[in-house]
């Protein structure tokens, strides 16, 4: 077979980034093997252009058809790109972070990283139930490293214990929820009284397990309890990463879920996404550390990330919505913990939202830049987070004849709601920020300008993407 047949197969199946990142472990791995010891410096730069090669290829991804369990979609090949941009300024700012404080830089970091891009960019293409399900629990095993806290106190290991038994219990329940699926699907069962032999018993609670399963993925309720620990206790630049990447992959396989699976499962993911979104902002509100808040946060934001998969088989569209939405919160909450770690190299580790008092004086931009990406969290104009939430209720309008107006009345109310108590305990950092006396001095100097260059883009990202969206989204 010449490399020119072989050139064309790569192509035609759309996996020739995968296999770059594929290409970039092994000689990670083969690094890491021979050269443990000084392996760190080459594989760094062996990352970032596997990463960089990744990104290129991503434009060969078809935009529709599928090859084997793989299925591409207008988004596949974008979303490719956000995530080698995701796992790019978590390794810069984790080259950043561990500066200063105590860390040794190992190559199974590297590895990671590019195992769990490999693992979402597969989890966004998968249409096998069981592909699915392998790839998730791939990045599932790589978010275990990464969330690895520095301390060894009972608190820093009940956190990664909790997030692990959290993990664990979830796959049960997804492959379980599998096995109901795949055993009785196009399987005739007589009806009876009896719910435990009716036909329509185990494919629709093999539904809702496996569902489930991906909500944990997504951080939302009610596999939630792993959330706010780990990204209080996890490095800054992983908990970032986790906050984001994931939430956003798993809301786009859920898509695919909900189309493959046959029983509807319209009225347990809103009602999921109901409680979810509603005490994840309300939990929030008792926050004090600033990774804990966005953490309860982001818990409310999976609520509205279930709302598109609700209604893509009614509502065309709804993978639209999905894409503004969850690309602009996965790259602002991403930035905003990038800001969270530009504090914490001028003041401490575990900042709580007293700490911020006064800093605008000492770091103007910086603050100026947190706060725009606050605003897009919130979900006000002009920001990207505004968009995202107007397109996502705006289709709700369609699915009117899926419920009664009280029911989508409650839905609208919902996201004014939450946009109400996001408002109020989001306001506590400019507060502190700008109204509020010093009360810390600044640390021995700190390079902080990975972390500084991103929020600034990300901000820029967050406004101009509210005026021209196509211009950042360009299948729009």
């Amino acid at each position: 077979m010449s490399l020119l047949h072989c050139k064309e197969i790569l192509l035609q199946s759309g996996l020739a980034s995968e296999l770059a990142l594929l290409c970039g472990i092994l000689l990670l791995c083969i690094l890491s093997f021979f050269a443990p010891g000084s392996s760190y410096g080459i594989g760094f730069w062996v990352a970032l252009f596997a990463i960089g090669t990744s990104f290129f290829l991503s434009q060969t991804t078809p935009t529709e058809g599928e090859f084997y369990s793989i299925t591409f979609d207008f988004f596949t090949g974008y979303l490719k790109k956000v995530f080698g941009v995701m796992v790019s300024v978590a390794l810069f700012s984790f080259l950043e972070w561990k500066n200063g404080r105590n860390f040794q830089a190992r190559t199974e970091i590297l590895i990671l990283l590019l195992i769990s891009q490999l693992s979402l960019s597969i989890l966004v293409q998968a249409k096998s139930l069981w592909l699915i399900f392998l790839a998730a629990e791939t990045f599932s095993v790589c978010a275990f490293a990464l969330a690895r806290p520095l301390g060894t106190g009972k608190s820093e290991s009940g956190s990664i214990l909790k997030y692990f038994a959290t993990g664990s219990i979830a796959s049960a329940i997804g492959i379980f929820g599998l096995t109901w699926i795949l055993g009785f699907q196009g399987t005739a069962l007589e009806a009876s009284n009896d719910i435990l032999s009716s036909a329509a018993f185990f494919p629709v609670a093999g539904s809702v397990f496996f569902v489930s399963f991906l909500l944990f993925k997504l951080g939302a309720f009610p596999f939630h309890f792993w959330v706010p620990e780990v990204f209080e206790q996890a490095p800054t630049p992983f908990a970032g990463y986790l906050a984001s990447a994931p939430k956003l992959a798993a809301a786009f396989a859920l898509l695919h879920v909900v189309a493959v699976i046959e029983p509807n499962v319209t009225f347990p993911l809103i009602v999921l996404a109901f409680i979810g979104s509603f005490f994840g902002n309300l939990a929030a509100l008792g926050s004090k550390n600033i990774k804990n808040l966005l953490a309860f946060s982001g818990i409310g934001q999976a609520g509205f990330l279930l709302i598109p998969a609700i209604f893509s088989k009614q509502i065309s569209g709804s993978d639209y919505h999905l894409l503004i939405f969850g690309v602009g919160y996965s790259i602002v909450i991403q930035a905003a913990f990038c800001a969270v770690q530009y504090f914490e190299n001028h003041l401490k580790d575990n900042l709580m939202v007293k700490d911020l008092a006064g800093q605008f004086n000492m770091h103007p931009l910086p603050s100026i830049l947190f706060i725009v990406l606050l605003v897009s969290l919130i979900g006000l104009p002009p920001t990207i987070g505004f968009t995202g939430k107007l397109l996502l209720f705006s289709g709700i309008l369609g699915g009117s004849n899926l419920f009664t107006k009280d029911i989508l009345f409650i839905l609208y109310g919902l996201g004014i709601g939450t946009t109400i108590l996001s408002l109020s305990y989001y306001l506590m950092i400019p507060y502190f920020l700008i109204f509020k006396d010093k009360q810390m001095e600044d640390l021995p100097y700190r390079n902080s300008s990975a972390s500084l260059l991103w929020i600034i883009l990300a901000s820029l990202f967050a406004i101009l993407s509210f005026f021209s969206p196509a211009t950042f989204i360009p299948m729009l």
